[in-house]
């Protein structure tokens, strides 16, 4: 039995996106003065935020927790002859010793809230982000950057005191154009 088109479509343009590394970007977890309630493992950082565009800029007092790269594909599908956005998925990792700390996906998939999703591969505590602020990235060709606000938090853990996720560095990732 052979896949329908769309199917094909979809398997093509996921098979793309992940072939060019679609998503590259760092994640910036950042939390209002939590601090002091946080696993000792997440301290807060002595380091200064990142210099981000304001569009996307955290509240002042903001403190930020740690800092995440991340390798994954944004998923795209046809709907009524458009491409549309389906889902990230993506890994997230240390960005010091490259160890795999948190995956990213949406509640899609995995029969949650809809949203885009973080969660923990150590302890097992996710968030879920939404009212998306962006900013253009500065590179070409690539999904905005973008400040989510966390909404949603499912157990006790190294996501627990999170209250922003910022979405920087990003490369590729844009949706295909045409049927």
């Amino acid at each position: 039995m052979s896949e329908s088109p769309r199917n094909e479509r979809n398997k093509t343009i996921r098979n793309y996106l992940r072939s060019f590394r679609a998503i590259l970007l760092a994640v910036v977890l950042l939390a209002f003065g939590l601090a002091l309630n946080m696993p000792i493992s997440v301290a807060a950082s002595a380091g200064a935020p990142p210099t981000v565009p304001a569009a996307i800029a955290v509240p002042p007092g903001s403190v930020l927790l740690f800092r995440s790269n991340a390798e994954g594909v944004q998923t795209y599908e046809c709907q009524n002859g458009q491409w549309a956005f389906r889902a990230p998925r993506a890994l997230l990792f240390n960005p010091y010793n490259h160890r795999p700390t948190a995956l990213h996906y949406s509640g899609i998939d995995r029969g949650l809230t809809l949203g885009p999703w973080w969660e923990s591969l150590r302890d097992g505590s996710r968030i879920r982000g939404g009212n998306a602020l962006s900013a253009p990235s500065p590179n070409t060709n690539s999904i905005p950057l973008l400040r989510l606000e966390v909404l949603e938090r499912q157990g006790v853990g190294v996501f627990s005191p999170v209250s922003y996720i910022q979405r920087l560095n990003t490369t590729g990732g844009v949706g295909p154009t045409g049927v």
